[in-house]
């Protein structure tokens, strides 16, 4: 399924580079791009903390179990806005 964040010419599928607000989960921290919410995983994810604005990039992966969001990113790459 391809999202508004795609971009064209990502060199693997479901490569994506998204920007939100990191949100704090009880299972797993949570990127808010707008309405939407993503589960993000790897040990990148320990440096976050909530109200942080970041662009994260990485790999779609599935949610942790338990975790609320429908979509997740492993995060191979982090930057803060």
């Amino acid at each position: 399924m391809r999202t508004p964040n795609d971009r064209p010419g990502d060199p693997a599928r479901g490569h994506r580079t998204l920007t939100g607000t990191v949100e704090r989960g009880e299972l797993c921290p949570l990127l808010r791009i707008g309405t939407e919410r993503w589960a993000l995983t790897g040990p990148l994810t320990l440096q976050l903390a909530p109200g942080d604005r970041v662009e994260v990039s990485g790999t779609v992966t599935t949610a942790p179990r338990g975790c609320p969001a429908p979509r997740a990113l492993r995060v191979s790459q982090l930057n803060s806005r």
